[in-house]
């Protein structure tokens, strides 16, 4: 990558750190991260959901009740205060970063999404 093209990419990279959005949703994780008990609540979804997919994934039919159970244990922890601010954050900064590639489309002339997820060949 020339350098021109690699500081340009630095240059938009730090503006968007910087953007209002970004800035919120690092604050609103870093709370998350803070709070050890909202941290051990989303592990241990995290731990449930991986046990029920690899039960499935072996072949067993998993009980309509521990399917039901799982989904309320995740809203009761998706419903937090903190939680649900850190992702309404992150929501926001994914819009953030569709309108900054759209705008790099527009500028290019080429499909950035596209450009950005192809392979590079070796």
């Amino acid at each position: 990558m020339d350098d021109e093209l690699y500081a340009a990419a630095r240059a938009l990279g730090e503006v968007l750190r910087q953007a209002d959005a970004v800035q919120i949703y690092l604050r609103a994780r870093a709370d998350c991260e803070a709070d050890a008990a909202l941290v051990a609540q989303e592990a241990h979804v995290q731990a449930v959901y991986e046990e029920l997919v690899a039960r499935q994934r072996a072949g067993e039919d998993l009980p309509r009740e521990e399917v039901e159970r799982f989904y309320a244990l995740r809203q009761r922890v998706q419903s937090a205060p903190r939680i649900r601010a850190r992702d309404t954050a992150l929501t926001d900064v994914k819009r953030l970063f569709v309108e900054a590639g759209t705008a790099i489309t527009n500028q290019l002339g080429v499909d950035f999404t596209e450009l950005a997820l192809a392979t590079p060949e070796a």
